[in-house]
């Protein structure tokens, strides 16, 4: 098996947490484990960080919701469109939708961001 940073940090993480036989576990299974501590791994830092709780959300005013939509660039109007009259009948409040922005990570296509305030629709 490959120790990846990761893995390494996992296993060290694991024996902070008293996670038995870390060093022993598959990577997914030792990493599905300290998801149940509460943890994820962080990308940009290279270390295991406690997950973020909903109330720690910078952006997670209640009853405001931001969705992104991707689709081929020839579609995406279409898209919103559709998504934005289902959101009205739904008894959602939209408040924002934004420019499409091209979609740089997954190649072509592009991404659209809509913000809904969905207070009273549950």
């Amino acid at each position: 098996m490959r120790r990846t940073v990761k893995y390494q940090a996992a296993i060290e993480q694991a024996k902070q947490l008293n996670i038995r036989s870390a060093g022993h576990l598959e990577n997914d299974a030792l990493y599905a484990k300290l998801g149940e501590a509460g943890l994820t791994w962080n990308n940009r830092t290279g270390e295991w960080v406690k997950k973020p709780e909903m109330e720690d959300a910078p952006d997670g005013a209640p009853g405001i919701v931001r969705v992104r939509i991707t689709a081929n660039k020839g579609e995406i109007d279409d898209v919103v469109d559709w998504f934005v009259r289902g959101a009205n009948s739904a008894g959602a409040k939209v408040q924002d939708v934004s420019d499409p922005y091209p979609n740089t990570r997954k190649g072509t296509g592009c991404r659209v961001y809509i913000t809904l305030d969905m207070d009273g629709c549950f």
